[in-house]
């Protein structure tokens, strides 16, 4: 187990292959060690459980411990904050074994975990099981599952837009051949973000997930007050490779507006605003 955040670094790339096999974007070393950086809550300290095959590391769980009420004892995955699809990482096949490796290590922790929530983590993830059954000793954990929050996902599996462009029906790309078009005629614009305009389009982002909570009362990217920009701080380690976009799509009405963030070819999270309109008929 690992108490320092400084032990960390020489993990990155296997904890990087981790998290690319999994599929869990949010997961990488990249996202966890900015979280640690910017949005990690006072008090908070890491307990990172490093799972080995002789000199391979074959899973990694990256908690963190922080005092609840009452002295309780919480282990958490980072990140809940801000998106969904969190969990523990193995090698594909491996989760079973890396499991019981994890719950041995938890068992003997300092201090030992009164909760271990693993908040976000996907429907069909074994985990929770996973952690109870290797759990040491005569006695097995509680497993309870207290709530079921829809995430959807998009996730682009073609290596290139033409690549998936040609996969479509031929109706469908004339359908989407005309749009674009119309876009385009209208001013229209699609551009990934850089490290000049990335500043500006976090605001964008922010400002476009606001509206539309509006109404509905807040989120907890809108209830950071002045954090949300040190929030999406998380996102420059991947500023020019290929594992991430930010991308905005507007009209120029303005009567369309979107805004979204991708990592690891996973769309992640999505801001946007639609206000519908019709074009005035002309007459005759």
């Amino acid at each position: 187990m690992i108490v320092e955040l400084d032990g960390l670094d020489r993990l990155y790339d296997d904890w990087d292959k981790l998290a690319c096999a999994a599929g869990l974007s949010q997961m990488t070393p990249a996202w966890i060690l900015s979280w640690w950086k910017h949005l990690a809550p006072v008090g908070a300290a890491p307990r990172v459980v490093v799972v080995r095959d002789r000199a391979e590391v074959i899973g990694l769980a990256p908690f963190y411990i922080l005092e609840a009420k009452r002295g309780r004892v919480d282990y958490r995955l980072p990140g809940i904050e801000l998106a969904a699809r969190l969990a523990p990482l193995a090698m594909p096949g491996r989760e079973w074994e890396v499991a019981e490796a994890i719950a041995g290590v938890l068992a003997e922790a300092s201090p030992k975990p009164d909760l271990i929530a693993l908040e976000g983590a996907p429907l069909a993830s074994p985990w929770m099981l996973a952690l109870r059954a290797g759990w040491p000793g005569p006695v097995s954990p509680i497993v309870r599952q207290y709530s079921i929050y829809g995430c959807p996902t998009v996730t682009l599996r073609e290596k290139s837009f033409e690549a998936w462009f040609a996969e479509k029906s031929s109706n469908f790309r004339s359908q989407m051949r005309r749009l674009q078009r119309q876009f385009e005629a209208a001013g229209g614009s699609v551009r990934l973000s850089t490290q000049e305009t990335l500043a500006a389009d976090v605001d964008m982002f922010v400002r476009m997930h606001a509206s539309r909570w509006e109404h509905k009362g807040t989120s907890n990217l809108v209830g950071f007050g002045e954090r949300p920009a040190l929030a999406w701080r998380l996102l420059r380690p991947y500023l020019g490779t290929r594992d991430f976009g930010l991308f905005d799509w507007r009209d120029p009405a303005p009567a369309l507006a979107f805004c979204g963030v991708f990592l690891r070819r996973r769309l992640v999270s999505l801001a946007g605003r639609v206000r519908f309109w019709r074009r005035p008929r002309s007459a005759g």
